[in-house]
């Protein structure tokens, strides 16, 4: 079921995130994926995210990380936005850091937007963007998010089955 946000008034800002994906990538996504990330990123008239949740609940191996690459990457290099991106299991969050470190360091002018090298230190890893300084501060408790991903929610399929049928 696919539901556009009752705010959204722009698919814009959605279709620039996809074609600099594919342009750097070198991958499409297909007309699923491209909804997928046209109805996380629709923009409200002040060009906020219009919904402030959105959900996809796939089978494995579909293709889920790429849309969730696709905001990530665009929300890191253009909007400078603070992200976590979580997992119930660590190799899904690593491997979702490593194939967006990979994107953005396998291209000099996404890699100019990187301030230093990503860090992997105690079980955590980070990449700090030039512009995210003044959006947040990574240090300390309190630090903002604007977006975070979650990857592979156990149950969630049944919490939303239960939302939608009380």
């Amino acid at each position: 079921m696919l539901v556009r946000p009752r705010a959204a008034v722009s698919l814009d800002e959605a279709h620039l995130a996809i074609e600099q994906w594919e342009h750097y990538s070198r991958k499409r996504l297909d007309n699923a994926q491209r909804v997928a990330v046209e109805l996380t990123m629709a923009e409200d008239a002040a060009g906020r995210w219009a919904a402030r949740t959105t959900a996809r609940a796939e089978p494995r191996q579909n293709g889920k990380g790429d849309e969730v690459e696709v905001v990530e990457a665009w929300g890191l290099t253009q909007r400078g936005e603070a992200i976590v991106h979580t997992a119930h299991e660590i190799p899904t969050a690593k491997s979702a850091h490593e194939r967006l470190v990979a994107h953005l360091e396998g291209h000099r002018d996404l890699r100019r937007l990187i301030r230093g090298a990503p860090t992997y230190a105690n079980g955590s890893a980070n990449i700090v963007c030039s512009s995210l300084t003044s959006r947040a501060s990574l240090t300390g408790s309190g630090a903002a998010t604007e977006l975070m991903p979650a990857s592979q929610i156990p149950n969630l399929q049944k919490q939303v089955r239960d939302r939608d049928n009380p």
